[in-house]
């Protein structure tokens, strides 16, 4: 379940994260390119100079994540003795909750910034947590996560709508 605590202890937390957004982004390049493969063996994707372009950076970034994933795995290895124990860690955090945390800190961080009449860049935090929360509901599979995102998000666009509403009668 996607709001179930996430906890990354010790020196090699942040290198556990590092390693399961890697994967993460790893998964999602792949799939990125097999579904170019797939569109262009269709024909329904012409190899245009810009698709070729942009396959490449994909495979480049794919490649470049596989590799920061090996590194990672190395550097934890070395805290891990017991193999068990470094895979029941790395499956206890997901990619999905650590972009889930990120987007509720930044709705916290700007709300508390805002009551504290700090408008600096809020409606940019704001608006950058509510695409977090967007690009998570759509890779969510459990649906009571994906109703809570969407309904979170909700809030978050509201939030934005009131704070440009705010601005636009300041400056009239």
């Amino acid at each position: 379940m996607l709001l179930g605590p996430l906890s990354c202890p010790g020196p090699w937390g942040k290198q556990v994260e590092q390693l399961v957004l890697y994967m993460k982004a790893a998964q999602l390049l792949a799939s990125s390119l097999h579904l170019a493969k797939a569109q262009i063996k269709s024909a329904k994707l012409n190899p245009s100079t810009a698709v070729k372009q942009v396959v490449k950076s994909l495979n480049e970034r794919y490649k470049s994540c596989i590799s920061l994933c090996r590194r990672l795995t190395d550097k934890l290895n070395h805290f891990f003795s017991d193999k068990q124990r470094f895979v029941d860690e790395i499956n206890s955090v997901t990619a999905e909750k650590l972009i889930y945390n990120q987007a509720v800190e930044m709705v916290q961080s700007a709300a508390l910034d805002e009551m504290f009449k700090q408008s600096e860049d809020i409606a940019y935090r704001y608006s950058k947590a509510s695409m977090l929360l967007d690009g998570l509901s759509k890779i969510l599979q459990d649906p009571t996560d994906i109703d809570n995102v969407v309904k979170y998000k909700a809030s978050v666009d509201r939030r934005i709508s009131a704070l440009c509403y705010c601005t636009v009668t300041l400056y009239e």
